[in-house]
């Protein structure tokens, strides 16, 4: 299968450096994702610029952060709970424990497709400021957002081979794949818009409004399409059999990934023959690190803060007897990453299509058992290198492209956040305006708790649902003082046959307030 997916080199390249849609820091990820009504600082920026005006620190107005990290997996087509009971047991897998796996994996339509998604970001250094009125803030965020698709067909061929059984009607393989890495340099203002001594249960109510227009500076977006249709007649005594394989790509490309193809290309032409593919693709770093494109982004938010000491929660309420600090609600909406990058210069795309047939095959299990040790990998390769050679999926020619667009993972959130002393609960609700890396259009909700015993010591627990992928289950913790911290949080899926499994992880590096 290497060899009949000859672009799978590419993709593997374009999937090294794949980041989430909202920023994520241990605080928010360890309480289940949110943050739109608490996060705080230069993080505000990403996530609800009017939180800059918030500060969880009394006598604290200047905050430096350093080095923060996450990385996150998921999707339907990463899932673990079904790859663990099929493929870690020793089982040899058969036909129809394939079959069986597959339908779990991908559905009973023979033309389904999956999807996972990568994500990776770092935030070397992040300042803000805050004074009684005005707040702002300069922050910035390397990020790296990508997506791979391949449909049911692609696995079949992989654990079934060339099986006429199943590619008898002809089924479709089909693989894509998209990974943009770009940087962002945000500017954040916040001030207060309005205040009141009473309203409703509550008292000094504030209501803020942020904005962070951002410098957007693009470093690589990669690009693969691949559609085809394999069908597998089986042969007979008097009926030779025959493998068709009708095929389309598109691979869009920037750096010298598109001038070693262009190089490939003008050589196979200039001499007839088929140089080594591999010779002509060696990433250089400038590809994925160097600026290749700017543009602008937007992120924006409103938050209300209301204080209701002594007016909300009854006296027996359970966290009146231990609370320590001040009693808030805070209600905020925030609509992130607007904005997009263009792509115009040393891009190229390539394109080929075409059927490769070849008649008189027989599907030979016995072989692939007796000389391939049941590897259909390495049996389907051997029968391309002697039968048919790799050559005719390598008659790809330049098109005309003038650029390369790449929309930002723009979401809506709405969150709420109740502060009793060093407790809190937060509550968000969103929803992406596309489907890009790990962005959805499908709705998601996060709930989250904290505590921090001692002051010092934050316990965090939460879960997120919808959105991209199944309901994953987060946890985070460190050490929190009043001018420095240090935190962690992981997440993860306890079961994801429904919607794929999600791996994620965030790390505060270390932050100092003053």
């Amino acid at each position: 299968m290497k060899r009949i997916l000859f672009l799978l080199p590419l993709l593997a390249i374009a999937t090294i450096v794949t980041a989430q849609p909202r920023l994520t820091t241990p605080r928010n990820h360890g309480m289940g994702g949110g943050g739109t009504a608490y996060m705080t600082g230069h993080s505000a920026n990403f996530i609800n610029p009017a939180n800059l005006m918030l500060n969880r620190y009394r006598n604290t107005r200047l905050s430096i952060g350093l080095t923060g990290f996450s990385t996150a997996a998921g999707g339907p087509l990463l899932d673990i709970s079904t790859y663990n009971k099929y493929l870690t047991t020793g089982a040899t897998i058969t036909a129809p424990i394939a079959d069986e796996m597959l339908g779990e994996w991908f559905g009973t339509n023979p033309n389904a497709s999956s999807r996972a998604a990568f994500g990776m970001e770092v935030t070397p250094i992040g300042v803000s400021w805050r004074s009684d009125s005005w707040a702002a803030s300069v922050a910035y965020r390397f990020r790296t957002i990508g997506t791979m698709d391949a449909s049911r067909g692609t696995a079949d061929l992989f654990f079934r081979g060339l099986d006429p059984e199943v590619f008898g009607d002809g089924r479709a393989v089909n693989f894509g794949t998209e990974t943009a890495a770009f940087s962002e340099i945000s500017l954040g203002y916040a001030r207060q818009v309005w205040g009141t001594d009473q309203l409703f249960f509550g008292r000094n109510v504030k209501v803020y409004a942020g904005v962070a227009p951002k410098i957007l500076l693009g470093h690589t977006l990669q690009q693969v399409d691949f559609r085809s249709t394999l069908t597998v007649r089986e042969g007979t005594a008097s009926d030779l059999g025959s493998l068709q394989h009708d095929y389309a790509y598109t691979v869009n490309t920037l750096g010298s990934i598109a001038e070693g193809m262009q190089e490939f290309y003008e050589e196979r032409v200039a001499t007839g023959e088929y140089p080594e593919f591999g010779d002509y693709i060696e990433p250089e770093a400038g590809d994925f690190a160097g600026v290749n494109s700017t543009g602008f982004g937007l992120d924006l938010g409103a938050t209300l803060e209301m204080d209701i000491s002594n007016h909300f929660l009854p006296d027996f309420f359970l966290f009146n007897g231990f609370r320590k600090g001040d009693s808030k609600l805070f209600i905020s909406t925030s609509i992130t990453d607007i904005g997009s990058l263009k792509f115009s210069d040393g891009i190229g795309s390539f394109a080929a299509q075409g059927t490769v047939l070849y008649e008189g095959f027989i599907h030979d299990p016995e072989r692939v058992d007796a000389e391939f040790g049941g590897d259909q990998d390495e049996y389907i390769e051997s029968f391309l290198n002697d039968s048919l050679g790799v050559e005719k999926y390598q008659d790809f020619v330049p098109q005309d492209l003038s650029e390369m667009t790449y929309g930002l993972p723009g979401t809506f959130n709405l969150g709420t956040y109740l502060a009793l002393g060093r407790f809190g609960l937060a509550l968000d609700f969103g929803t992406g305006f596309n489907n890009r890396g790990m962005n959805a259009k499908r709705m998601y909700m996060a709930m989250g708790t904290e505590y921090r015993f001692f002051g010092v010591w934050p316990i965090r627990a939460g879960f997120r649902k919808g959105g991209y992928g199944s309901t994953t289950w987060h946890a985070g913790t460190g050490l929190e003082f009043r001018n420095m911290d240090f935190t962690l949080s992981v997440g993860g899926t306890a079961k994801g046959a429904a919607e794929g499994a999600g791996l994620s992880a965030a790390f505060s590096g270390i932050s100092l307030r003053f």
